[in-house]
């Protein structure tokens, strides 16, 4: 009797849990779908990660738990990209909003920095021609000197590191930032952005992007 009670707790549990997560997935799903027809950007429910997008060869994406991503939503133009990724973290699998933007520069290579290591990076799936390094205290400018950074190159990119985008880095010091060919990619670690925060954070994104190509 004892064992069929608590086969029926388990399962109720395990049904209203399934219920919640439906509930606010589809929460989430209107709430998107209402900022896109506001803003007049396309929503996509689930969109696998294009030739284009893996070929900018970003950590994170690297880092994914799959080649896809949900919650999409594209700027006309394609110019702004956000969405929700699972990524394989150091020590478990974290959601986060990524948000992409257009950022063209001057430069040529990749860089990701962040203020903690917190991506568990696939040693089985080829990156670049050139495999990224982690840079030293000495590569880095003395206020980012304690930051987790790495690029396939430890001179090329030194021209990111304005005064200003530092600034920028030490105000924001829990997001995650990279740079790729002509691509800004930022997110938070283990943090899905509510729909209602969603366009003050890819005001933050841009700023950064203005930050890098004044």
């Amino acid at each position: 009797m004892l064992t069929l009670l608590l086969t029926c707790l388990f399962c109720l549990i395990a049904a209203l849990a399934v219920w919640l997560f439906s509930r606010m997935t589809t929460q989430r799903t209107q709430a998107l779908q209402a900022l896109a027809s506001h803003r007049g950007w396309r929503y996509c429910n689930r969109l696998a990660f294009s030739r284009e997008l893996r070929l900018r060869h970003f950590h994170l994406l690297t880092a994914a738990a799959s080649a896809s991503a949900r919650h999409c939503l594209i700027s006309p133009g394609d110019t702004l990209w956000v969405m929700d990724i699972t990524a394989m973290s150091r020590h478990h699998l974290t959601e986060q909003t990524v948000i992409l933007v257009s950022c063209s520069l001057d430069l040529h290579g990749q860089i990701s920095i962040s203020r903690n290591r917190w991506l568990e990076y696939d040693q089985l799936t080829p990156m670049h021609d050139q495999p990224p390094v982690t840079l030293s205290q000495d590569d880095l400018p003395v206020r980012l000197a304690q930051w987790h950074c790495r690029s396939d190159t430890r001179h090329r990119m030194r021209g990111f590191f304005r005064e200003g985008v530092i600034d920028w880095l030490e105000t924001h010091p829990e997001l995650h930032v990279e740079w790729s060919q002509g691509w800004l990619l930022v997110c938070q670690p283990g943090c899905q952005v509510v729909p209602e925060n969603l366009e003050r954070a890819i005001k933050d994104v841009q700023q950064l992007a203005g930050l890098l190509q004044s």
